[in-house]
């Protein structure tokens, strides 16, 4: 069973180029304050500033798939936190990206799937666990992501819920672009689920 867990931990690597380079500058983000003791701790300064619930982001490491989801979770928490550092820090690229609201977007998104992702994941593992509950879960989640990906293609993102509440906080709908790249990739998961379900 933790062969086939794997294999599912393995399928959320389908992102498209747009989301997945996003998601490699959200990790350079998390990364350059993390990885400098002095960024981590003068990030706790506007944190602290700004009461926020949090003081500190989640450093990712390539091992652990499930990172992903609580790393992306919470630089859309923080995201208000890290604009101010990097204003006060001068980092313009970083800068540039928080401020880009199709970039915001698709860490919107991000967070989402990764989160139901490990949610999936914790639904697979445990005790109780046998090979009839890990079909249940699988073929539930393969019809969610059929769901899902006919709902994004009418533009209706109402089941993840931040990329919903960026888009009802902007006033925006979903860019096309933004809007063909989660179609794809919810396309692509399903396919990768299907496929290991049958093995």
């Amino acid at each position: 069973m933790d062969c086939m867990i794997h294999r599912q931990a393995l399928s959320s690597k389908t992102l498209p180029t747009l989301l997945q380079s996003t998601l490699d500058e959200i990790i350079q983000v998390v990364n350059f304050i993390e990885g400098s003791a002095l960024n981590s701790r003068l990030f706790k300064q506007p944190c602290e500033g700004m009461d926020a619930n949090h003081q500190l982001l989640l450093y990712h490491t390539k091992v652990c798939w499930l990172s992903k989801g609580n790393v992306t979770k919470r630089v859309i928490e923080l995201r208000d936190e890290l604009n101010l550092f990097f204003q006060e820090s001068s980092m313009l690229e970083f800068l540039s990206w928080l401020n880009d609201a199709e970039w915001i977007i698709r860490l919107g998104y991000l967070t989402d799937i990764f989160g139901q992702l490990n949610k999936l994941n914790l639904q697979m593992q445990g005790r109780n666990t046998n090979i009839i509950k890990f079909v249940d879960c699988l073929k539930a989640f393969i019809d969610k992501l059929g769901n899902w990906k006919r709902k994004v293609a009418v533009k209706n993102v109402g089941t993840f819920e931040n990329l919903d509440m960026i888009l009802v906080e902007n006033s925006n709908q979903i860019p096309s672009s933004i809007q063909l790249a989660i179609t794809a990739h919810l396309k692509r998961l399903e396919e990768k689920f299907r496929s290991y379900s049958l093995k």
